[in-house]
């Protein structure tokens, strides 16, 4: 750990993927997840947000916002939140201290939430880890 991720380096690179499994998915990354949300009219009130889906109800498409700058202290805290509250394989989570794994997992697990409206966080981590050897 300990590498800032920049997701607009990589950005088709992660649309490709995320295209992969939702077709007409769109993915940005901004400056504030927060600040994207608020413009669209949408509450949020987490500042630090490293990934957030959100779907337009009159087109029915998705569009995933990751977070331009993904800081190692981001990766940090979305790590040891997960080893707290997920019932994850302790190597699955440890995978996620390698940047390029993080941000792939990120984006898969709000692709997740695009394909499983209802799924939990954890839910969408366990099916972003599934997906990562494919993706």
């Amino acid at each position: 750990m300990g590498q800032l991720i920049v997701t607009s380096e990589i950005l088709d690179d992660l649309t490709s993927v995320a295209r992969r499994f939702v077709s007409d998915i769109q993915v940005e990354a901004v400056p504030s997840i927060q600040d994207r949300c608020k413009a669209i009219g949408l509450p949020e009130d987490n500042p630090f947000l490293c990934g957030k889906t959100v779907q337009d109800l009159q087109s029915d498409r998705h569009l995933v916002l990751l977070a331009e700058r993904i800081t190692p202290e981001m990766q940090a805290s979305v790590i040891s939140a997960m080893e707290s509250h997920a019932k994850m394989p302790r190597e699955s989570i440890a995978s996620l201290t390698d940047p390029h794994v993080f941000v792939k997992h990120l984006l898969l697990h709000e692709v997740a939430h695009a394909i499983g409206h209802d799924w939990s966080e954890e839910e969408c981590d366990r099916w972003a880890f599934q997906q990562l050897h494919i993706a």
